[in-house]
């Protein structure tokens, strides 16, 4: 039998089963607005990484499995240039838990390309609505796009409607899309140019299809917290998945609670990760008038061959102070970043040495 056809006999199972005997990992869990002891609430819901094309090198060679992510577009985009089948987005910030709830639940609406766009820059909650398909969604789904976060809090519609129609970051994601040479920050750009589901019809359909036979999770979650990690694990391991790619940003330069560093974080992963498993960050070498950003990323079986690696301080500031030198370490670490124009960066050899 062929194995797709085993795959989706296996997602129909599992969808017939009562939500008290699926997987932990398919339990969304509610939004805790309280859950943070700091007052960054939204901070990083807008999209500041102009060109995620730069990653497709890295993602290309991507396997099937489970693509978990941070952030919100930066999630939908590396997917939807990758060859994973399954998205799982977590964050500690209750607001980007919730863009990413209505993403995927208007992804899951939308009948075209067209009609996503048009649902996803209204401005009028009615559309949402009226919608043919809304009565298709769960009932946790519509209370989300018709709710409230906390008590004190807008309305989830108008943090949307506004991040969409009133930032000028979700401005050249929806409109700077066609390769043309921009300026933004005072840097001439290419921003957001390929690699862009609002505007590619194959991302989009790939990030369709997954929403609507329920392959997109949005999980909060505080990867600095040891405990965290562990339910985590823990529950990815009972949903069986493959893991295909690590997306964690510039988590490494992050602060981590209790001890527990990012490269705690990642070998923490090591169980479950199998050789090819990506793992992908992000080096921000120029922070203004606008960040710029380069990518990352190596697979597990060089990791576990270089155990000091682990994208550590040290070694991760290499790139932000000389991203002109940024080139690959013994033929294992790929390096994508923004100086050059070209979409697909040089990629050190990555065959076995003997």
């Amino acid at each position: 039998m062929p194995i797709f056809r085993i795959f989706m006999m296996a997602m129909a199972l599992l969808s017939a089963l009562p939500a008290h005997s699926r997987p932990p990992f398919f339990r969304q869990g509610r939004i805790r607005y309280d859950l943070l002891d700091n007052h960054l609430y939204g901070t990083y819901i807008y999209p500041n990484e102009l060109e995620p094309q730069k990653a497709r090198p890295f993602l290309i060679r991507s396997g099937r499995g489970l693509y978990i992510s941070v952030g919100t577009e930066r999630s939908f985009l590396g997917f939807g240039q990758s060859k994973s089948s399954h998205l799982l987005m977590v964050d500690k910030d209750p607001f980007a838990v919730m863009f990413n709830r209505i993403n995927i639940a208007l992804l899951k609406m939308a009948t075209s390309q067209e009609d996503y766009l048009e649902l996803r820059r209204t401005e009028d909650i009615r559309l949402w609505k009226s919608h043919p398909n809304w009565t298709k969604l769960s009932e946790s789904e519509r209370r989300l796009l018709l709710g409230k976060i906390c008590s004190h809090c807008k309305p989830n519609f108008s943090h949307w409607s506004i991040a969409m129609n009133y930032n000028y970051k979700f401005e050249a994601l929806h409109k700077i899309s066609s390769g043309k040479q921009q300026v933004i920050g005072g840097y001439l750009i290419k921003s957001f140019h390929r690699g862009n589901y609002l505007s590619d019809p194959i991302a989009f359909k790939k990030l369709s299809q997954a929403a609507k036979e329920g392959r997109m999770v949005a999980m909060q979650i505080d990867l600095s917290n040891r405990t965290a990690v562990s339910t985590l694990l823990q529950s990815l391991e009972e949903s069986g998945l493959d893991i295909s790619v690590l997306d964690f940003s510039n988590l490494w330069d992050t602060w981590f609670r209790d001890k527990f560093t990012f490269t705690d974080l990642v070998r923490s992963f090591d169980k479950l990760a199998n050789p090819d498993t990506l793992l992908l960050s992000t080096v921000d070498y120029e922070r203004r008038p606008f960040p710029r950003w380069m990518y990352v990323g190596t697979k597990f079986r060089f990791l576990r061959k270089n155990p000091k690696l682990y994208f550590n301080d040290e070694y991760m500031k290499i790139f932000r102070t000389r991203p002109d030198k940024a080139v690959g370490f013994k033929g294992r670490m790929w390096v994508g970043h923004q100086v050059s124009s070209a979409c697909d960066d040089e990629l050190i050899d990555e065959e076995e040495e003997d």
